[in-house]
């Protein structure tokens, strides 16, 4: 989340965390405080492009939130792909844990949407690809995300998309996956099978957020926007999304198509992710030509701005 220049310049840094020397405050959520920071021991004068998230003190003793964290280390730790953001270092056994990241700078796709209400079909092929590639190395070693957003996903000024937070991610067949399973996410990204009482949690979820996150793209809104939070919950369950062509009269009938059988409401009903990411595959070649009109070094950008 995003803070004021003045904000940032009257937090305090600690001076030191781990090994590493803090540079800057970025900013903090509901569990921890980001940091930007060089390797403790460097010169003043040496770049300073790494992130340290830190659990805020008041959340240290909190088991949850060590839980988000450590996970969050597991996997940017154990599993790794040029789309997804690695974990450099860790000190889980800290009074105040903490995890060591490169810093992205850019901005987050869901600030991309605010900028530019409407992403050419173009730029959604170009980073839908990249987004479905990390999700694909995350499912492959047994993670689901959980948690797949425009909010999760930072642009490079090259336009180069990295997947982040893995704290809500769910270890696949686990009991976090079991029917029941407490709602923990984003409800408007949400998968019936995230909100219901009865069904089990797979890797089907991501294809279903990954399908809102396509939508909301395209469309510049999500399939259920309008809806009160209230019922928000019953459209996901029963609700027929509407078509997205409605808002892309020239979107390819193959990609309209995908997207409504990546937001039908079993499971079994969506496409596996190698289906979805062969399509975002045809049609970024398809609009290759007209990707180089588009470069996000021309937006404003800002070191790593959503925190957990």
């Amino acid at each position: 989340m995003p803070q004021s220049p003045d904000l940032r310049s009257s937090q305090a840094l600690p001076k030191a965390i781990g090994k590493w020397q803090p540079t800057a405050y970025l900013g903090e959520g509901n569990w921890s405080r980001v940091y930007q920071a060089r390797p403790s021991g460097c010169s003043p004068t040496s770049p300073a492009d790494y992130a340290i998230k830190q659990l805020r003190p008041e959340r240290t003793d909190d088991p949850l939130a060590r839980n988000i964290l450590a996970r969050e280390i597991t996997i940017g730790q154990q599993v790794s792909h040029p789309n997804l953001s690695p974990v450099l270092d860790a000190g889980i056994a800290q009074q105040c844990p903490y995890l060591v990241m490169p810093l992205l700078t850019g901005i987050s796709l869901n600030k991309l949407c605010c900028q530019q209400p409407l992403i050419s079909i173009t730029q959604a092929a170009w980073f839908l690809r990249q987004i479905s590639q990390g999700i694909a190395t995350l499912h492959q070693h047994g993670w689901i995300h959980a948690d797949i957003k425009p909010g999760n996903v930072m642009l490079a000024t090259d336009g180069h998309a990295t997947l982040i937070d893995f704290g809500l991610a769910r270890r696949i067949d686990s009991d976090d996956c079991a029917a029941g399973s407490p709602f923990v996410g984003t409800l408007s990204y949400a998968a019936p099978e995230m909100i219901s009482s009865t069904m089990p949690i797979g890797p089907q979820v991501d294809v279903y957020s990954l399908g809102v996150t396509t939508f909301e793209l395209l469309s510049g809104k999500t399939p259920f926007a309008g809806v009160s939070s209230q019922d928000l919950a019953t459209a996901h369950l029963q609700n027929h999304p509407p078509a997205v062509r409605r808002w892309v009269p020239g979107l390819q009938r193959e990609i309209s198509q995908l997207l409504q059988a990546m937001l039908a409401k079993q499971p079994v009903d969506r496409p596996t992710l190698a289906e979805v990411i062969s399509a975002y595959t045809r049609l970024e070649v398809e609009t290759f030509a007209e990707r180089a009109l588009y470069c996000p070094g021309r937006q404003e950008t800002s070191p790593r701005e959503n925190v957990a």
